[in-house]
């Protein structure tokens, strides 16, 4: 069910490369809106009394852009960018 039409493979984020094997991870660019409300969502059930967040925490605390979508540290700086410069 996950490399079916819909759900994590629609996303990018799990592919069948054979038998019973995957890959996971970002391959491509995901929607703005999809990242905006990953990264908010978090932020605010996580830690709603802060104002800022460093880019570590946003890459590897539970729940945040790095770890829920499998994203490496660049792809994630790239993910902020893409929303920094939509305002």
């Amino acid at each position: 069910c996950y490399t079916g039409a819909g759900g994590l493979s629609k996303l990018g984020l799990v592919r069948a490369v054979g038998a019973n094997r995957f890959n996971t991870g970002l391959e491509r660019h995901l929607d703005p809106g999809v990242v905006a409300y990953a990264l908010f969502d978090a932020w605010e059930r996580r830690f709603p009394q802060t104002d800022t967040l460093r880019l570590s925490q946003i890459c590897a605390e539970p729940e945040f852009l790095g770890r829920l979508f499998a994203a490496r540290r660049e792809q994630v700086v790239e993910m902020l960018q893409i929303l920094q410069s939509m305002g």
